[in-house]
């Protein structure tokens, strides 16, 4: 791993360095969001620019009100990122993001 990489916090894989988001999880984790049952949740910005957050379960097409979710048993937290788009990290990353 170089110096301009870090490992994805829940599966280990290579990501892009990230000071702000130091636990952001890689694509393929990011696609295993489930809620506390194991349900699968899809989050997307609210807007075009890019802001805002919100959750919506896979099927049906139903809101999801919780910034809380769990991949592979690793409690997360979505949120919208600083530029824009979203970022789901682990919960104990989130009191170390700047």
């Amino acid at each position: 791993m170089t110096t301009d990489t870090q490992p994805c916090s829940v599966c280990g894989s290579v990501v892009h360095e990230s000071p702000r988001y130091p636990g952001y999880l890689c694509q393929a984790c990011a696609e295993k969001v489930v809620d506390a049952n194991g349900v699968a949740i899809i989050y997307y910005n609210t807007t075009l620019s890019g802001s805002g957050c919100q959750g919506y379960y896979s099927y049906p097409d139903q809101l999801y009100s919780d910034k809380y979710c769990y991949v592979e048993g690793v409690k997360c937290i979505a949120e919208e990122g600083y530029f824009g788009g979203i970022i789901v990290q682990p919960e104990r990353f989130w009191d170390e993001t700047i």
